[in-house]
């Protein structure tokens, strides 16, 4: 095909959302489509409202046709990291040889974010496509605390990957501000000590090191609560991150 568009099996969508999008993208030339949505909740059986799907602040102002260069420090801020918000030009993903990831969960943030960094053209719609299915109770969203690492490791790859083709230092800053948005989200969603311990001491010791945060100014960071987290986090110690 022209295009791939990769949806959760659990999700459901517009009827006309693979035809506007496929338009979009013809008119623009674009090599991406993002689009938005919002979350269907199966515990009210019905739709709200939310944010993450497509970040509204940090897409570039005042324009929807752009390339990743001029969005460079929020690129992969824009969306989740989630693959079903999106159209990809078939081209773009065999030039970069672009594949998933071998994770039980966080698998699609490396085929997501490495795509946004290669793609030449990236275009946005506002048009709420995408019904995200959430407290279904047996999908992966459900359970992320059970596999709050993997997303680490999805992230070495991205940086890896990223560093691989020349694109690390340019996209750096939007890379440590992703680190710690998963970070904020996944250790204030544990659901026991145990495993929130052991996550916060791998930030602390190994991560946040590994990954740059601290090399990127704290002006730099769009959330200034992330600059002062990934700070407290270097001084202070699990137990005193809980008080």
């Amino acid at each position: 095909g022209e295009f791939l568009s990769i949806l959760d099996a659990d999700d459901f969508f517009e009827p006309d959302m693979l035809e506007k999008a496929y338009v979009r993208a013809k008119e623009t030339d674009a090599e991406i489509v993002l689009w938005d949505g919002v979350i269907f909740d199966e515990m009210i059986q019905a739709d709200r409202e939310c944010e993450f799907i497509l970040w509204k602040e940090y897409l570039p102002k005042g324009k929807d046709v752009f390339s990743p260069q001029e969005n460079a420090e929020q690129l992969f801020l824009m969306t989740c990291g989630a693959a079903w918000n999106a159209l990809f030009k078939k081209e773009l993903i065999d030039r970069e040889q672009i594949r998933f990831q071998s994770f039980h969960h966080a698998d699609d943030l490396g085929f997501v974010y490495l795509a946004y960094a290669c793609a030449k053209k990236m275009v946005v719609m506002r048009d709420k496509f995408i019904h995200y299915r959430r407290n279904t109770g047996t999908s992966q969203a459900d359970k992320f605390h059970l596999w709050s690492e993997a997303v680490y490791l999805a992230l070495e790859q991205i940086r890896d990957a990223l560093a691989q083709r020349g694109l690390l230092e340019q996209y750096q800053v939007a890379f440590v501000q992703e680190v710690m948005e998963y970070s904020l989200f996944y250790l204030d969603g544990m659901r026991c000590w145990e495993n929130f311990k052991d996550l916060y001491d791998k930030l602390k010791g190994k991560y946040l090191e590994e990954f740059g945060v601290y090399d990127v100014p704290d002006e730099k960071y769009r959330n200034p609560y992330w600059a002062k987290i990934k700070n407290f986090i270097r001084e202070k110690s699990a137990e005193e991150y809980v008080y």
